[in-house]
């Protein structure tokens, strides 16, 4: 009986020595407990809530506008609590110029965030409004009828034709036309050609058949060769048959009476 007693105070002076060192956790007897354990496996189970967390893991990452998950385990009883990770927000780098702005054009720029490779940050450059001048262009006269160009520079960067400060111009010089002297028409006698009335541009040389210098014209196809028309041939009087005695045209020519009379004082 004495043994009995001293083994059971030995028993009870175990268990108060347990609950001294644990003093907010017992051991307990599961059949398949939490976390998966055998049929008649011991395991700590902390039965005032506190538990004794680990550093916690990260199960979701945290990204620039999401917040993320660090889940944490009781290092007794298994026991998990998950707590939130804050958004990490974008950190952008530095601007990349990926596309210059000219002077009639804008530019890019971009950025890309360091958390996350696939955020993107993009931003215009305004155009910058300069032209940017080559060499001089030496201009061209303009002449009767083709139109001229006056010195101008090409922009490097857009193409267009600008002045000496820049600036676009128009550098088109209109032709001038034909500056016309006209030739008055003269009669071709029967010794002597004449020719149509014709117009001669003193810049270019061409010749034109009308004042307005639309129908241009060859050299000398306005002459006109000396007439014979006036003129009669009279055959020998042998050659002529009675009757039909063929006397010369005088139409137009004075008559003997007036060749013959004296001149009047």
């Amino acid at each position: 009986m004495k043994t009995k007693l001293t083994r059971m105070t030995s028993i009870l002076l175990a268990m108060l020595f347990l609950i001294a060192m644990f003093p907010m956790q017992a051991l307990a007897l599961e059949n398949g407990g939490a976390g998966g354990s055998e049929a008649g496996e011991l395991q700590w189970i902390c039965v005032s809530g506190t538990h004794s967390w680990d550093d916690g893991v990260v199960t979701t990452a945290a990204t620039c506008t999401g917040t993320g998950v660090r889940t944490f385990t009781c290092t007794l009883c298994g026991t998990t609590k998950t707590e939130n990770i804050a958004a990490l927000g974008h950190a952008f780098g530095e601007w990349t110029v990926t596309t210059e702005p000219t002077c009639g054009n804008p530019g890019e720029r971009r950025r890309v965030c360091a958390n996350d490779p696939t955020h993107v940050e993009v931003e215009v450059i305004p155009a910058t409004g300069v032209h940017v001048p080559g060499e001089l262009i030496p201009g061209t006269a303009a002449t009767c009828t083709e139109a001229g160009t006056a010195d101008h520079y090409v922009c490097q960067q857009c193409g267009a034709n600008i002045d000496g400060e820049g600036k676009i111009i128009n550098i088109t010089v209109p032709a001038t036309g034909h500056t016309l002297v006209p030739t008055a028409a003269v009669a071709a006698t029967c010794t002597t050609a004449g020719n149509s009335a014709y117009w001669t541009c003193s810049e270019c040389g061409k010749y034109f058949s009308d004042a307005n210098g639309e129908t241009e014209i060859a050299a000398d196809s306005w002459i006109i060769a000396a007439s014979t028309s006036a003129m009669q041939t009279v055959k020998p009087r042998s050659q002529q048959t009675a009757g039909s005695l063929q006397q010369p045209d005088t139409a137009g020519l004075p008559s003997r009476k007036a060749m013959t009379s004296p001149t009047s004082s």
